[in-house]
C-alpha cells in the first residue's frame, strides 16, 4: 500500500501545479484522484500530515486537510475524523468548530472508534459541545468495546471517579489493564499504581514494577520517577535497584526536566553521613528544581547555602529559599526558620 502511494505521489508531482486557493485546488485534485480509493486518499493525507522523506513528501498540513476532505466526502470515516480535527484545531485550514463537530458526528455515525473516543472527550471537556459526562461515557464505551486503547483508559477513569457512570473500582482496573495490554501508557501507569497500593486489585510489587517499566520505556517521566521510588524502597537487590533508579531519574531529570526527579536524583547522588556536604551535581539538580518552585529543593538548597555545606555560604540567599519553601506550607522549612529565629542555627 505504501509503495503504491509513493508512486501515486510521484504522478501528482508531474501534474500541472495548482494555485493556492482551496476553491481552485480541489477541482484539480478531484481530477487527479478520480481513480483512487478513499483509503489511498486518506493515507496520502497522513503522509502529508506527518511527512514522508522517502517519498520526498514534506510536512504540509494544508495538503493533508485537502486530501482528507476529498476522502471524507467519499465516505471514509477515518478521514472524517481527521478532517474534523483539522477544523476543530485550525490545522491546515481556518478554525471552524461547528464544521469539525459535523464531520466528527458523521464519523461516529459510522462507528469509527477514533471518532467515538474523540467526541467523548469533547463531551467530557465541554469545549465545542455542552458538557455531558454521561454521553462521554457512552461514546467511550462504544470505542472501548471495539478495543480502542485510549477509550478503554478514559472509560476506566469514569468508573474510578464515578463520572458519567456508577463508581466501580474493579471495573476501572479491568479496563485499565485491557488498555495497558494494548500499549496505552497512561493505563500502564495507573495499573502500576493499583498494584503498588493494592487499590482496585491485590497489592503486587512485581506487577507494579513491570507496568512502571513498560510506561517508563514509552517515555513517561512520571512513570520513571515513581519506578525509581519503588526500586529505592525495595529491600532486595539494593545496589542493582539503585543503579536502575538512577538511570531512570537521570532521564526524567535531564531530558524531561522534571523537578521531582531532579530532587530525588540529587538525593541519590549525595553520600550518606556527609553532613549535607552536597556534591556539585546535586547542587545543580537542586538549583534547577528550586527555580521551578519545588519546595523540597528550595529547603535543601537553602540549608546548604545557609550552612555552607558543599557550596559557598550565602545566608541571605539560603534564608530566602527556605522562606519560599515555608510559604508553600513545608513543615520542615517552617521549623528551620523557627530555629534560626531562636538562634539555634
Amino acid at each position: 500500500m505504501k509503495k503504491s502511494l509513493i508512486i501515486l505521489f510521484a504522478a501528482f508531482c508531474c501534474a500541472a501545479p495548482v494555485i493556492s486557493a482551496e476553491k481552485a485546488e480541489l477541482p484539480v485534485m478531484y481530477e487527479q484522484c478520480k481513480d483512487k480509493t478513499p483509503q489511498e486518499l486518506w493515507m496520502l493525507g497522513r503522509m502529508y500530515y506527518n511527512g514522508e522523506p522517502s517519498a520526498l513528501i514534506p510536512v504540509d498540513q494544508h495538503q493533508a486537510y485537502l486530501w482528507w476532505k476529498i476522502a471524507a466526502e467519499k465516505g471514509h470515516s477515518d478521514a472524517m475524523n481527521d478532517l474534523a480535527g483539522c477544523y476543530i484545531q485550525g490545522t491546515g485550514v481556518e478554525k471552524n468548530a461547528a464544521e469539525g463537530l459535523k464531520w466528527l458526528k458523521k464519523a461516529v455515525e459510522r462507528k469509527n472508534l477514533r471518532a467515538c473516543s474523540n467526541l467523548g472527550l469533547h463531551y467530557m471537556e465541554g469545549d465545542i459541545v455542552k458538557r455531558d459526562p454521561v454521553e462521554a461515557a457512552r461514546l467511550w464505551k462504544i470505542a472501548a468495546d471495539g478495543g480502542h486503547p485510549r477509550a478503554l483508559y478514559n472509560l476506566g477513569w469514569c468508573y474510578a471517579e464515578g463520572v458519567g457512570v456508577e463508581q466501580n473500582s474493579a471495573q476501572a482496573f479491568k479496563l485499565w489493564l485491557q488498555a495497558a495490554e494494548k500499549g496505552e501508557p497512561y493505563a500502564m501507569l495507573n495499573c502500576a499504581r493499583c498494584y503498588r497500593d493494592g487499590t482496585e486489585t491485590e497489592r503486587n510489587m512485581k506487577e507494579a514494577i513491570k507496568w512502571y517499566r513498560k510506561a517508563a520505556e514509552m517515555g513517561m517521566p512520571r512513570a520513571m520517577f515513581e519506578l525509581a521510588q519503588v526500586l529505592l524502597a525495595e529491600k532486595e537487590n539494593v545496589n542493582e535497584n539503585k543503579e536502575e533508579a538512577i538511570e531512570w531519574l537521570t532521564i526524567a531529570a535531564d531530558e524531561a526536566e522534571m523537578p521531582d526527579a531532579q530532587v530525588l536524583l540529587g538525593m541519590c547522588l549525595t553520600v550518606p553521613g556527609s553532613d549535607l556536604a552536597l556534591p556539585a551535581e546535586t547542587i545543580r539538580l537542586f538549583n534547577a528544581a528550586a527555580e521551578k518552585g519545588h519546595p523540597v529543593a528550595q529547603i535543601l538548597l537553602g540549608v546548604a547555602l545557609y550552612e555552607g555545606a558543599g557550596i559557598k555560604q550565602d545566608r541571605e540567599k539560603g534564608l530566602d529559599l527556605i522562606r519560599k519553601a515555608a510559604d508553600q506550607g513545608l513543615p520542615e522549612a517552617q521549623a528551620y526558620l523557627e530555629k534560626v529565629k531562636a538562634g539555634q542555627k
